[in-house]
């Protein structure tokens, strides 16, 4: 026997009518879209603008030499024992805002509705901040692409062609994969060693697609379980360690081809594809902050509508390239 549908005033069941002259009650949910939050921001150099400015100038200086002194010399002729120091300076330009505007209709309304409005502004800090932290990414791996190329001042060091660094383990898990992802992580330490980039502060940020490779190694070397487990565990999908890198997961690691963004800082801008993420130092990038968001919104009676604009200013750059290597797929 069929199951009877509900019956209720005016139901037509022929018509296919069985929610007429409901009502319809709010349950009190909002389902939002999940959001990876701000990674990347905490994990590199943080300035700020003071009120005003609209550059950042961020100065370098080149690594001074001592030299054994043979009794008898002139220090200060022979240019073995004297030289000036070379010194360098690298100019952040606050060029643009990262701005979400919409228009309301019905502000009042808007207004007295507390739950539309409470998650209308969470979803609205949240593209902010998305953008934000996808900016703080880019400035890293501009740091990489400068590896090899122009210097910021005289004696830069840089990672050469290892800034750059390209691992075959596209397409499906596999452990063959797991170990060449692995061997990159000790061979990209090891290129930070060798450039003296200190040991803390190092963090290793990878796509979600890619991070279960971490646990797929053959001899499992990103799990410890010789101290207790206390690296992360296969069961959990937690490891905090890689190769001495600290490990964070965003899919805020940006994947697509923005080469032609026109973010008005065109050294954010490139073609990130294949990008499986980045390993850096937090010196590696510079996030300069002006404004944090700011809300604001007015009636505009050309639009018969009230327009806002929520907006945030802050200015990002790659600061020392010997601090990052970008990692990608093949």
């Amino acid at each position: 026997m069929a199951a009877t549908l509900l019956n209720h005033p005016g139901q037509d069941n022929a018509a296919g009518d069985v929610l007429a002259n409901l009502k319809v009650i709010y349950s009190g949910l909002i389902a939002m879209q999940f959001q990876a939050g701000l990674k990347f921001g905490p994990t590199i150099t943080q300035r700020g603008f003071p009120r005003g400015a609209k550059q950042l100038e961020v100065k370098f200086h080149d690594e001074e030499t001592a030299v054994n002194h043979t009794p008898g010399d002139d220090i200060f002729i022979d240019g073995a024992y004297a030289g000036n120091p070379q010194k360098g300076s690298k100019v952040i330009n606050l060029n643009s805002k990262i701005l979400k505007a919409g228009l309301l209709d019905e502000w009042e309304g808007y207004q007295e509705d507390f739950d539309s409005q409470k998650a209308h502004a969470m979803a609205i800090r949240q593209a902010l901040q998305k953008a934000d932290d996808q900016n703080c990414f880019r400035a890293i791996i501009a740091a990489a692409v400068r590896n090899g190329g122009a210097a910021e001042y005289t004696n830069e060091p840089d990672l050469g062609a290892t800034g750059t660094t390209t691992l075959a383990i596209n397409g499906a898990f596999t452990a063959a994969k797991a170990d060449i992802l692995r061997d990159g992580l000790y061979a990209m330490w090891s290129a930070m060693d060798q450039a003296d980039v200190p040991e803390e502060g190092r963090v290793f940020a990878i796509h979600p697609l890619f991070y279960p490779l971490l646990f797929m190694s053959t001899d499992k070397a990103f799990i410890n379980r010789d101290f207790g487990n206390n690296n992360g565990s296969n069961s959990s999908m937690e490891t905090f360690l890689a190769a001495g890198f600290r490990v964070v997961k965003s899919s805020n690691v940006v994947t697509a081809n923005l080469a032609a963004a026109a973010s008005k800082q065109a050294e954010l801008d490139r073609n990130f594809a294949n990008t499986v993420g980045a390993c850096y130092h937090r010196d590696a990038a510079i996030r300069c902050i002006a404004r944090d968001v700011r809300f604001e919104a007015a009636y505009d009676m050309r639009l018969q509508a009230n327009a806002y604009v929520a907006s945030m200013m802050a200015a990002y750059g790659s600061f020392r390239r010997e601090c990052a290597i970008w990692v990608k797929g093949s």
